[in-house]
C-alpha cells in the first residue's frame, strides 16, 4: 500500500562567484526602487560588477557595483555542527550619480536600503563619478536581497524656513559666546535642531529671564557662525577642511546628527593630494569608513594620483611639519 511518493530535494550547489540579479520595481518620476539578490560563491577570485546605468527625473545617472573577495570561512547553513568548513565570498555594495549631460540643477540623493539584516537611509551629495559605500564588506552563506530606494531633492528646493530671520537682531534671543567671539542666534530655532541645546536652554531659563547666554569656551567663533548658517540656511563651508572636520566633531558633542551627515558627505568632494594624510587620518581616526573608500575610490579612478600624495608628504617633510 502507498502512502504518497516521497519528495526529493536537491540543495543547489555553491556557485564558483557570487552573484547578484537586480530588478527595478515601480517607481516615481524623481525615485528608483530597485531590488537586488546576492548569492554568495566559494570565494575563488575577487571581482568587479557593474549594474546598467538607471535614469532618474531625466537628470541623473545612477549605478550599483558590487566588489567581491577577502573570502571568509564559515560552516554550512545545512551542517552547523560540522568541522568542515566552505570558503565564501565578501561582498560590499557602491553606489554612483552622474548629472546627465545639460543639466545644470544640483541634487541631493537620499538612499535608503532595506533586507532582514539591515535598515538604513544615507544622504549624499550628487558629485559626479564618485562611488559611494552602501554596505560594508559582508560575508553570508545564503542568498540576501536589498530594497534600494534612491529619490532626489533639488538643493535649490531644500526648505530654509529660518532663513528669512538670519540678519534679525532685533528679536534674537540667545548669544553664544565662544573662545573667540560671539553669536546670536533665535534659541527657538537652535533647539529646533540639537536635543543637547534644548536641554542647555531649558535650564537657563529656568534661572535667568531672556535674553539667554550660553558660554561654549572650546568652540572658536568660526564654529558658531558655521552653526549659525547651517541653521538658518542649511549652508556649510564649501571647502575648508579644517571647517568641516571641526563641525563633525562639534555636531557629534551637541547631537546633530544631519549637520555631521552633511559635512561627512562634502569630505569626500574635497580630497586632493595635499590634504589627503591629515583627511585619512582624521577619517579613519573617527571610524568613518564609508568616507574612508569614498577617499580610496579617488585615488583608483586616478582624481587624486599617488605621485602628487608622496611629493606633498616630501615638501612637508623638508618643511618640517
Amino acid at each position: 500500500m502507498s502512502f504518497g511518493t516521497r519528495k526529493q530535494f536537491m540543495i543547489n550547489p555553491i556557485r564558483e562567484e557570487t552573484s547578484w540579479k537586480l530588478c527595478k520595481l515601480i517607481s516615481n518620476e524623481d525615485s528608483l526602487n530597485l531590488k537586488i539578490t546576492i548569492q554568495s560563491g566559494k570565494g575563488v577570485d575577487s571581482a568587479t560588477k557593474l549594474s546598467r546605468k538607471y535614469i532618474i527625473n531625466n537628470a541623473v545617472y545612477f549605478q550599483m557595483r558590487m566588489d567581491t573577495g577577502l573570502s571568509s570561512s564559515q560552516p554550512s547553513i545545512f551542517a552547523p555542527q560540522s568541522t568542515n568548513y566552505l570558503s565564501y565570498d565578501t561582498y560590499s555594495l557602491f553606489c554612483s550619480f552622474e548629472n546627465i549631460e545639460g543639466s545644470e540643477n544640483t541634487y541631493m540623493a537620499e538612499v535608503s536600503i532595506k533586507s532582514f539584516i539591515i535598515n538604513t537611509k544615507k544622504k549624499f551629495y550628487i558629485h559626479n563619478k564618485i562611488w559611494r559605500l552602501l554596505i560594508e564588506p559582508t560575508t553570508s552563506n545564503f542568498t540576501t536581497s536589498f530594497d534600494i530606494i534612491v529619490t532626489l531633492s533639488l538643493m535649490d528646493q531644500i526648505v530654509r524656513p529660518f532663513a528669512l530671520l538670519y540678519k534679525d537682531s532685533k528679536s534674537t534671543d540667545l548669544r553664544l559666546i565662544g573662545k573667540d567671539g560671539t553669536i546670536e542666534v533665535h534659541s527657538a530655532i537652535l533647539i529646533a535642531y540639537s536635543s543637547v541645546f534644548n536641554k542647555k536652554i531649558s535650564e537657563k531659563a529656568q534661572e535667568s529671564p531672556r535674553p539667554y547666554e550660553l558660554a561654549l569656551p572650546h568652540v572658536k567663533q568660526s564654529i558658531l557662525q558655521h552653526l549659525k548658517d547651517y541653521i538658518y540656511l542649511n549652508k556649510i563651508p564649501e571647502s575648508s577642511l579644517s571647517s568641516l572636520t571641526d563641525l563633525i566633531v562639534f555636531a557629534s558633542e551637541y547631537n546633530m546628527k544631519e549637520l555631521g551627515q552633511m559635512c561627512t558627505q562634502k569630505l569626500a568632494t574635497i580630497a586632493v593630494a595635499e590634504n589627503f594624510c591629515d583627511l585619512t587620518y582624521f577619517v579613519l581616526n573617527n571610524g568613518m569608513m564609508g568616507t574612508f573608500f569614498d577617499i580610496l575610490e579617488l585615488i583608483e579612478c586616478g582624481k587624486i594620483k599617488t605621485e602628487d600624495i608622496k611629493q606633498c608628504i616630501h615638501t612637508e617633510n623638508v618643511n618640517g611639519r
